[in-house]
């Protein structure tokens, strides 16, 4: 079957009819595969930008999601032919999803510091952990991984969000903090990028903000700044081997008053 994409825990093949199967490695249970399928479908079924989910199978002893296939192409194919207009897209998505009431699934802050565990740095842990009860509250749907690459246009030509499994509720301002990061700050995969596309990187977050702020309403540098240490202690969650050592180094900038 034609590969469709590749990620740590699967890849997804091209099915017949219209049809994606997401096919998961051999440590993924079938409870991991089930609550992915259950969470993409009920945003699906709330009206979100969603694909279609068709079912959990399994396949060759591996657990798969059957969903429906987006033809394409990824938002990130079409950035890098017009970076500012495609970043402002992806802006006008993320108000899109936050305009839908997401209190059905877990809260962002309570997802986040779920993935905390910074024995590196437990000074630091303890002052996110503190800090955290204060961040503002909100019932707004979350993806909390919208980047290019989690973006296709459906058989209509409109943009569609896949990669659903960290859905939550809770501050926009959470999910905006956690795009910007991954517009202009995550490593790719040969570490940080180079001055240029650093640059570049640094436009394309400024095009969807600027783009979000315009169709959702004013939100301040400091409303998404404050989400910012526990979106990288949850980030470190992710144990992204390479990217770890400078998300410690981005922390301890954030909060300089922690002892090492």
């Amino acid at each position: 079957m034609e590969i469709l994409g590749r990620g740590r825990q699967a890849t997804v093949f091209a099915g017949t009819d219209g049809i994606a199967i997401k096919v998961f490695e051999s440590w993924v249970d079938e409870s991991a595969a089930r609550r992915e399928a259950e969470v993409g479908d009920a945003v699906y079924q709330l009206g979100a930008p969603a694909p279609r989910i068709d079912g959990v199978r399994e396949r060759d002893g591996r657990w798969a999601i059957e969903f429906e296939r987006l033809p394409g192409p990824a938002l990130i194919e079409e950035l890098f032919r017009s970076p500012s207009e495609v970043a402002a897209d992806l802006g006008r998505l993320a108000a899109d999803i936050h305009a839908l009431d997401g209190s059905g699934f877990e809260e962002v802050r309570d997802q986040w510091l779920g993935r905390t565990d910074l024995p590196e740095i437990r000074d630091i842990e303890r002052v996110i952990r503190g800090a955290a009860p204060d961040l503002p509250d909100g019932s707004s749907l979350l993806h909390t991984d919208l980047h290019p690459f989690n973006v296709m246009r459906d058989s209509q030509g409109a943009w569609v969000a896949i990669d659903w499994d960290g859905a939550s509720h809770g501050d926009p301002a959470a999910d905006v903090c956690r795009t910007v990061f991954l517009l202009v700050d995550a490593d790719g995969p040969d570490g940080p990028s180079d001055a240029g596309v650093a640059q570049l990187r640094m436009e394309v977050g400024a095009a969807f903000l600027a783009s979000y702020r315009l169709a959702s309403g004013p939100m301040s540098d400091q409303e998404i700044a404050a989400w910012r240490p526990v979106m990288l202690a949850a980030r470190l969650g992710e144990d992204i081997a390479h990217e770890r050592q400078r998300l410690i180094d981005l922390l301890r900038l954030e909060i300089p008053s922690g002892d090492d």
